[in-house]
């Protein structure tokens, strides 16, 4: 018997002759596994009349900063965003728009901005010092650069107000 004519269903080494069983007719289902039999149920306690029922048992909260299957104790929730850099861009913003709305009264807008200039140089060097468990550098430095700008623009309107003399800003062009 040569190696071309040899049945794909026997193995190299087993020349039994012994053939797989045919496949199941097309659209048929294959049979299926058997299956363990149902376990016993099984059945309430009984509660003599009177008797108070078993308290039901006691719920145990997870660890405080983990997961549920968490064990280990290791913190899942990852590092924490900055407060100073969230102080610093939620003065850095309205610093601005203090600055812009009051003219030369804009000074509430200024120190606004510089609490935002302080708060966002403050976050920088926490973030930096934090080994990475604290975030938020980008708000740090969007809450320093408004407060920058608060500042320098109410330098400017001084600067027109006083200098140049102007008494209405509309007329600038």
């Amino acid at each position: 018997m040569s190696d071309d004519n040899q049945n794909p269903w026997q193995s190299n080494s087993d020349n039994s002759g012994a053939t797989p069983p045919p496949p199941p007719p097309f659209g048929a289902q294959p049979p299926e596994p058997p299956q363990e039999p149902p376990q016993p149920v099984q059945p309430d306690p009984i509660i003599q009349p009177g008797a108070m029922p078993p308290p039901p048992p006691q719920y145990q909260a997870p660890a405080q900063g983990t997961y549920y299957s968490n064990t280990q104790g290791y913190n899942v929730a990852g590092p924490k965003n900055d407060p100073f850099a969230i102080t610093s861009l939620s003065t850095g913003v309205p610093s601005i728009v203090l600055t812009l709305c009051c003219g030369i009264m804009g000074i509430f807008g200024m120190i606004v901005g510089v609490i935002a200039i302080v708060f966002g140089i403050l976050s920088i060097g926490r973030i930096g010092k934090s080994e990475g468990q604290l975030t938020g550098k980008g708000m740090a430095i969007g809450g320093l650069s408004c407060g920058i700008a608060s500042v320098v623009i109410y330098l400017a309107i001084v600067f027109l107000y006083l200098v140049l003399g102007f008494t209405d800003l509309s007329t600038v062009s």
